[in-house]
């Protein structure tokens, strides 16, 4: 996450560069600290402390930043993990409704976000119970209906296969002879600019002679000898 999340800061910090000196002339240093940039990513969290000091959690795991939305968090199914998100009371209604726990639902302390607060671990275990019951492409489907906010977490396998990951270009497979390779294709997409396609890095010494040809101005007969002579 800070990997990427400076890269891209940084290269939004060279576009800006860039532009400014397309308008004044003048070119300026350009840098970006990695801590930085992972800072704001913790807003929620940082906003929570200084509001309420060392009552607001260090590390919540999957669950909400600031422990005041319930359910809110990750959990487990017959074949993986599914996120299920109750932002409004109606969600809790509808979720109680498909686990079928009408005394959940009737529960006058649950029907607040304050009072599934206080009892955030038996209605996490309540949730889990139902889930781990069925796959997540089933509850990602029966949640859907209901419009309860859920999406299934994906294996890794499951990304690298996925069509539409495919299709859009964002995993490519690269062949050269006996070199074959999986790429990254560019999530940004230009009207007016062709995404360029990426290929294999050079063999060694593959562009050997026209670096010397064009940097070095050298002939023929000079870089068989220099081949000859072991130098290159």
């Amino acid at each position: 996450m800070v990997d990427f999340s400076s890269g891209v800061h940084l290269a939004a910090a060279v576009l800006a560069a860039l532009f400014q000196r397309e308008r004044t002339g003048t070119g300026q240093h350009v840098e970006v600290a990695m801590q930085d940039a992972i800072l704001p990513t913790l807003a929620s969290n940082i906003g929570g402390y200084l509001e309420h000091g060392d009552a607001f959690p260090d590390r919540t795991g999957n669950r909400h930043g600031g422990l005041n939305v319930v359910p809110y968090n990750v959990y487990p199914a017959a074949d993986g993990w599914i996120a299920v998100l109750c932002i409004r009371p109606r969600h809790w209604q509808a979720l109680c409704s498909l686990m079928e726990r009408a005394d959940l639902a009737d529960d006058p302390e649950l029907t607040t976000p304050v009072g599934r607060v206080r009892r955030m671990d038996e209605v996490d275990a309540a949730v889990a119970d139902w889930t781990r019951m069925r796959r997540k492409d089933e509850l990602f489907a029966l949640l859907q209906q209901v419009d309860v906010p859920a999406a299934p977490v994906r294996t890794l396998a499951e990304v690298v296969d996925d069509e539409h990951v495919r299709h859009r270009g964002m995993l490519r497979e690269l062949t050269d002879g006996d070199r074959r390779c999986t790429i990254f294709g560019s999530p940004l997409r230009l009207g007016g600019s062709a995404p360029v396609m990426p290929s294999f890095p050079p063999r060694l010494g593959e562009h050997s002679d026209a670096v010397l040809e064009e940097l070095l101005e050298l002939g023929r007969a000079e870089i068989e000898q220099l081949r000859r002579d072991g130098v290159v």
